[in-house]
């Protein structure tokens, strides 16, 4: 589903094509989901490098289920103030002194308790959540960094971000940087 077209000259144009299947009457009988499983197939097939076709199953039917409802969930948990950070130290060796730490987050689920990050950040990776979240974290972790630096510990800290979202890009990083106190900044 990839091929060229000479336009003429030094010209070229690429043609690639990205096809989602559903198949009557097995997916659904009504017409809007049936346009609305093939646009799903397709945007799989897109996600996954595109340049090709997939069909709609029932498999992936769960897939977005389960991601619909883990972004609302990760929505709701972000305004009811259900994330926190956690910080694992990093020591050096030598002295056995405490020299920086690494923010990670978690999710205190009203339902499901303590969530470690393997089981929510795949399932809304590269969505507008992720993206929230991202940034959740990225202002906490400055908090701290500050507050840390306010108290006069002298700790680094380390913050792994995704890098499909804006919280990655040097703009976002001089925002985040920009809120920590001028006095506690250092060069």
């Amino acid at each position: 589903l990839n091929f060229g077209v000479g336009m003429g000259g030094n010209l070229a144009l690429r043609i690639t094509a990205s096809v989602g299947i559903t198949v009557y009457p097995f997916d659904d009988a009504a017409p809007e989901a049936l346009l609305s499983h093939a646009d799903a197939a397709m945007y799989e097939v897109k996600k996954t490098g595109g340049q090709r076709y997939g069909y709609f199953d029932a498999q992936l039917h769960r897939r977005i289920h389960d991601r619909q409802h883990i972004e609302l969930e990760v929505r709701r948990g972000l305004e009811e103030g259900e994330f926190r950070l956690v910080f694992q130290p990093v020591v050096d060796a030598q002295t056995g002194r405490a020299v920086g730490a690494e923010a990670l987050v978690r999710w205190a689920h009203p339902e499901q308790g303590l969530l470690g990050p393997g089981q929510f950040l795949p399932q809304i990776d590269g969505t507008a959540v992720s993206a929230r979240l991202g940034a959740w974290v990225l202002r906490h972790a400055v908090a701290t960094l500050a507050d840390w630096e306010r108290r006069g510990l002298g700790l680094w800290l380390s913050v792994n971000v995704d890098g499909h979202e804006d919280t990655a890009s040097p703009r976002a990083c001089g925002r985040c940087c920009a809120s920590i106190p001028t006095a506690t900044r250092r060069g």
